[in-house]
């Protein structure tokens, strides 16, 4: 996506915009149920380009699924946070993003915390933590079972 957008830099200026695109909602709900609404929703550290005139576009390509020989760009859900910017490792490993979970109602708030805390955990203490999170989920979906 840095590539993408410096590319359109250059070609028409305008700059990178740092932010978060707002991803999965979980846990999913059955099929055909809209309430109550999901615990939290997952928000991926992502960057777009601002054009000149202040537009966002989502300049990264998205797979088709089932398809992968075809890419599309797809419209992003995008908030943008200048303090959301990404680590430049190498030249080979241009960028570490990460995400962070967004509880959607009050029951969400332990699930979302551990998993925000887990994406930046490695190895053992990660694992912990997923394990922690699922424990967390299960004692809030009482609303999911028949």
């Amino acid at each position: 996506m840095l590539q993408q957008s410096q590319e359109l830099i250059r070609r028409h200026g305008g700059e990178i915009c740092s932010g978060w695109a707002l991803a999965d909602i979980g846990p999913h709900r059955r099929s055909g149920q809209r309430f109550p609404p999901p615990l939290d929703r997952r928000w991926a550290n992502h960057a777009v380009w601002r054009d000149g005139d202040g537009r966002l576009w989502e300049v990264t390509p998205t797979a088709i699924i089932d398809d992968y020989s075809q890419v599309g760009f797809l419209p992003t859900e995008f908030v943008p946070d200048p303090g959301a910017v990404f680590e430049i490792r190498s030249e080979t490993d241009r960028v570490a993003g990460h995400s962070r979970y967004v509880p959607l109602r009050p029951e969400g708030i332990p699930v979302a915390m551990i998993l925000t805390v887990a994406q930046h955990a490695t190895g053992t203490a990660r694992r912990g933590l997923i394990q922690d999170a699922l424990t967390a989920l299960a004692s809030r979906m009482t609303w999911m079972r028949p």
